[in-house]
């Protein structure tokens, strides 16, 4: 068996000067090792295309919303700040990161990362 990784990174200006907003978007699949080198080399493409397409579509989703539906996004130091408590407390950050359905806590807004804080803190004095 083959695993195969594929990931698409882009970044796009922000509404600030010199800043921007980054997009991401990995995948692991597992390929046959039977697979011809034509075959692998499609299947590579194709998974890469996928994950590129995803990202762009993303981008461009979030680009037609209505600017009351944009939600400012969580701060540097608020991520770090959640990530270092979650280590604390021994949080499950993928269980919390799915129920915004944010793939990393970078995609998640000032309001979602205040909710997940306040949780784990919570779960820090209850311990």
């Amino acid at each position: 068996m083959l695993k195969l990784n594929a990931s698409y990174s882009k970044k796009i200006p922000a509404e600030q000067d010199y800043s921007s907003k980054s997009y991401h978007a990995a995948v692991e699949v597992e390929l046959s090792d039977s697979l011809s080198p034509e075959e692998l080399k499609r299947r590579i493409h194709d998974t890469f295309a996928l994950v590129k397409e995803s990202v762009e579509e993303e981008i461009n989703i979030r680009a037609t919303l209505p600017v009351s539906s944009k939600e400012e996004a969580a701060s540097p130091r608020q991520i770090g700040y959640l990530v270092d408590l979650a280590k604390r407390t021994g949080a499950d950050m993928s269980n919390c990161l799915r129920r915004y359905s944010a793939a990393d806590a970078r995609d998640l807004s000032r309001q979602q990362c205040s909710s997940l804080i306040d949780e784990l803190q919570k779960q820090g004095k209850a311990a």
